[in-house]
């Protein structure tokens, strides 16, 4: 494990280009007196070690999760339950993870149109749907019947993977094919093409109990209340001479539009732009949409449309130009969508388009009357409405 985190460690100094924030922390109960060479060790698997009383139960889990709201500027939070902490707690493992998707270059939003998501169970959603016509990695996989295509993300090695399956229903069966054998067979057979990519914009949060998960593949023996073998991390005066692991927990939060955020310095401040599509309407990257008189059909070749329950992984790569380096940071699936709490079955969705795309159009009725900012000054502009109106 060591090895594994030490080799790709200075790859991820490419984050902090990214509004990308990874988490991991082992609590202890006060009284356990840790030995200096395993806290001096931590480092090298990206963990760090803290200490809090487990003697009230609430407290410390509002603690923890005060501490990982701080932590992340309140981008994730309550990451514990309040049964998560009781009083016989030992120490427990939580993991938080924030990524803020921020593309190479980014969709244009006048590309974003209302349409179908279609779920697995027959069930069809109205999602704004991003549009973007790039030339990357792309592969229809006979293997796996799926498209695969690869986005780059504004930091240097990093990527986005997007794995959409034939048909809404097929995506468990993509799942079930895919090894790292099988995803290193996927990104040696990719090939560049100027593909028309479109995804819907979207924000998953999850949280998850590894304890029973972790258990089914095997680990058992640091659950241990009375032998987990990790009585050796302990100092000889140790108040508690028998430890084990209680919890752990993890909560991810991934968000994807358009934009993404945005740096710049102005006045002398830096300003980091969460919600940047929503101050920057005017701001387009389609470096031939002006020149192209029919903008929305300048490609005839591969789409991959995400319509349906696709899977993505955020890729790291030391070595940029080895496909074969890629690592999977980041692995999740999106099931469903919904705008407004509109689903509805395919029956009833030409009573209810209507009504949901009204309301789409609606809200973004504000970005289109706005007065037009000019894209050399849209930066000064934005620092402007920051200090007139606060921080965002």
């Amino acid at each position: 494990m060591q090895t594994c985190y030490t080799s790709i460690a200075d790859s991820m100094t490419a984050t902090i280009d990214l509004d990308m924030l990874l988490y991991n922390k082992m609590i202890f109960d006060y009284r356990i007196n840790v030995s200096a060479p395993f806290l001096n060790s931590t480092t090298n698997f990206g963990v760090t070690v803290g200490q809090t009383s487990f003697k009230y139960p609430k407290l410390a889990v509002s603690f923890v999760n005060q501490w990982i709201d701080k932590s992340s500027i309140r981008r994730i939070s309550d990451v514990l339950d309040v049964d998560d902490i009781v009083n016989k707690t030992s120490f427990l493992i939580v993991s938080a993870t924030y990524l803020k998707v921020t593309w190479e270059f980014p969709f244009d939003i006048r590309l974003t149109k209302n349409m179908k998501f279609h779920h697995h169970d027959g069930n069809i959603s109205i999602v704004p749907m991003m549009k973007r016509t790039a030339t990357c990695l792309y592969l229809e996989d006979p293997i796996t019947g799926a498209l695969f295509v690869n986005l780059k993300l504004a930091a240097f090695g990093m990527s986005l993977t997007i794995a959409v399956p034939s048909t809404p229903r097929h995506l468990v069966e993509l799942i079930q094919q895919l090894s790292p054998q099988t995803l290193q067979g996927v990104y040696n057979r990719m090939e560049y093409e100027n593909v028309d990519v479109m995804l819907p914009r979207f924000k998953i949060k999850s949280g998850v109990d590894w304890n029973k998960h972790l258990k089914k593949i095997g680990l058992h023996i640091v659950f241990n209340e009375t032998n987990s073998g990790l009585n050796g991390i302990l100092t000889q005066n140790s108040q508690i001479k028998n430890i084990y692991l209680s919890k752990v927990k993890q909560k991810s939060v991934i968000d994807v539009d358009e934009m993404g955020i945005y740096r710049h310095k102005v006045n002398g401040k830096i300003y980091i732009i969460t919600n940047f599509i929503k101050y920057a309407p005017h701001c387009f990257i389609h470096r031939n949409f002006f020149n192209d008189p029919h903008p929305l059909r300048d490609n005839f070749g591969p789409m991959v449309k995400a319509d349906r329950p696709f899977l993505f992984f955020v890729n790291l790569q030391k070595d940029p130009s080895n496909r074969l380096d890629m690592q999977e940071l980041i692995t999740g699936m999106l099931m469903i969508m919904a705008i407004d709490g509109i689903t509805c079955s395919p029956r009833t969705l030409h009573h209810q388009r209507p009504n949901s795309r009204e309301n789409f159009n609606r809200k973004t009725q504000h970005l289109i009357s706005r007065p037009k900012v000019q894209t050399p000054d849209l930066v000064t502009h934005i620092g402007q409405l920051i200090d007139q109106r606060g921080s965002y």
